[in-house]
């Protein structure tokens, strides 16, 4: 899988493409460190970080400083990765706008384990 997706990346690697990682307390730092090493080292991604605050603590426990909030996100960026860990039955407005958005707009979004029941859940929301 990963390297169909580095695949893809490299063919549309003309223009430089946004990515943000979502992490949550307690996010699972191991799942999105493959993905963003490679699209990191690609001329044509820039990687950045979010979540609901600044300061997050991974289930590794390295304390972690994101780029962005939620709300700094830009709606146009190219793919939104929502990374797992044991957070995702958070109940916050304004990430499940975000998700929401996204899928409302067939804009890019990948779930990685845990984070799959957010989004989800809020696109089985969106199609009833």
């Amino acid at each position: 899988m990963w390297s169909l997706l580095w695949e893809q990346v490299q063919i549309e690697g003309e223009k430089m493409k946004q990515v943000v990682f979502v992490m949550l307390d307690e996010y699972a730092d191991w799942e999105g460190a493959y993905l963003s090493s490679m699209l990191n080292q690609s001329d044509g991604w820039e990687v950045k970080t979010a979540s609901v605050r600044k300061k997050v603590v991974p289930i590794g426990g390295f304390h972690t400083v994101t780029d962005l909030t939620l709300d700094q996100i830009s709606s146009d960026i190219d793919l939104l990765i929502l990374i797992g860990g044991n957070s995702w039955n958070i109940e916050n407005t304004e990430l499940k706008q975000l998700i929401g958005q996204r899928l409302d707009n067939n804009q890019s979004v990948g779930a990685i384990c845990g984070a799959d029941r957010l989004s989800s859940k809020e696109w089985a929301i969106k199609q009833s």
